[in-house]
């Protein structure tokens, strides 16, 4: 693939292009998940963790300087997905690697599937136009990932590891039958993740871990938030659903059959979901271990916190409403998604906010003000586990010092 923006149009038609798109997923995933798991992580280049780390850190440098190169604008990548989740997919996975023991080849992967698995895929397929995809984002990212790969010294056998971590990190626990755009049907079966011994894949695990830990604590509120200004479709593990502002703003509790019957969940209703996901009884939590569970658990106390706010009793005066509001809207601009469309997105959302009923806005309110402490706490927690890094690690092509997002 050449390395130029007509490199990338190239790509991107290949991926919206599912007929062709679609087989070469099928035949990347054969080829891992009929090949011994142990055999192929085995081929990855990286003898010890500090290596694995090293070598993670300076391919990263280099994936960010070729998509410079390609023209990739990150400011097209829809808000919830774009700078600001790479940026704390690599500092979340700088963390885990500092905090656990871990085969070093196995680390090596999952640092980079955790730092890409998002950016890359939605630079392909925009994320919302899922429900009529099987090559949705997570395939998008692996391919692209594939391609970059020879070109930053990964091997034919990391780059199909690669691959599939990055594809398999959405974690879809049945099989799905999509109606794709051009009028086929296709079916998206569960990706494996256990080795042939049943041992969890960890550069799989660590690629979803990465990301969980992005849609768990304060800075999932503000990523979610950006998402309704326009309508669409997500996915709650189950289903699709309607995501319209008016409906997704509700902040009171409704009972399983009010919400089975309105045919939408709220914000409230989606990231309470996730709250209740992040343990090891869950499925998507059953492997976690060691520094993931700390920080999983530390992150939804924060989680918690922010949705018993809904039910707050605080009130605040008319000035206090505002400055809240400009400071929920610099922060999502500076914190949460830094690029000019932020901006944009967050005007918008606030002119939308503005035409919700007082009883909803003043529980917004409350919420508005824990989400910004329990950021405050969580923001001075990362700056204090990764400050043992090397200063070089922290300043990367295209983004500069990513410790700035933080501040």
């Amino acid at each position: 693939m050449k390395i130029s923006p007509e490199g990338l149009k190239e790509l991107r038609e290949f991926v919206h292009n599912e007929k062709h798109s679609w087989s070469f997923v099928k035949t990347m995933r054969m080829r891992f998940e009929t090949t011994s798991a142990v055999g192929l992580i085995d081929e990855v280049d990286a003898g010890s963790k500090e290596e694995a780390i090293g070598r993670a850190v300076r391919t990263a440098h280099r994936i960010l300087s070729l998509l410079k190169e390609m023209g990739v604008k990150f400011d097209e990548v829809e808000p919830s997905h774009g700078i600001g989740h790479l940026i704390r997919g690599y500092l979340h996975a700088l963390r885990l690697a500092k905090g656990m023991e871990v085969e070093p080849k196995q680390l090596f992967i999952g640092m980079l599937g955790g730092i890409f698995h998002d950016i890359l895929g939605c630079i392909m397929v925009k994320r919302y136009d899922e429900n009529k995809r099987a090559v949705r984002h997570a395939e998008g990212g692996g391919i692209f990932l594939h391609y970059l790969g020879s070109n930053v010294s990964l091997s034919l056998m990391e780059r199909l590891i690669g691959f599939y971590g990055v594809a398999a990190h959405t974690h879809y626990l049945k099989p799905i039958t999509v109606l794709c755009e051009d009028g086929v049907n296709r079916e998206s079966t569960p990706y494996v993740d256990l080795d042939e011994f049943g041992k969890p894949i960890m550069c799989i695990h660590l690629t979803r871990w990465t990301d969980r830990l992005d849609v768990n604590g304060p800075t999932f509120f503000g990523r979610h938030f950006l998402t309704p200004e326009e309508s669409h479709k997500d996915f709650d593990g189950e289903n699709y659903y309607s995501v319209k502002f008016q409906n997704h703003m509700n902040p009171f509790p409704r009972n399983e059959e009010e919400i089975k019957n309105s045919g939408y969940k709220t914000m409230r209703e989606h990231i309470t979901m996730f709250a209740k996901s992040q343990n090891n009884q869950s499925p998507y939590g059953k492997y976690d271990y060691g520094i993931m569970s700390e920080i999983r658990d530390s992150y939804t106390a924060r989680l918690l916190r922010i949705i018993s706010a809904f039910d707050g009793s605080e009130k605040f005066s008319d000035d206090q409403k505002t400055a809240l509001r400009k400071k929920w809207k610099q922060w999502l601009i500076h914190n949460i998604e830094p690029n000019k469309n932020t901006e944009f997105v967050a005007e918008n959302l606030d002119r939308m906010f503005l035409s919700l009923n007082n009883k909803i806005k003043d529980r917004w309110y409350n919420v508005f003000s824990v989400v910004l402490q329990e950021y405050a706490g969580w923001a001075k927690d990362m700056l204090s586990a990764i400050e043992d890094f090397p200063e070089e690690y922290f300043l990367l092509p295209v983004l500069g010092d990513v410790r700035k997002i933080l501040y």
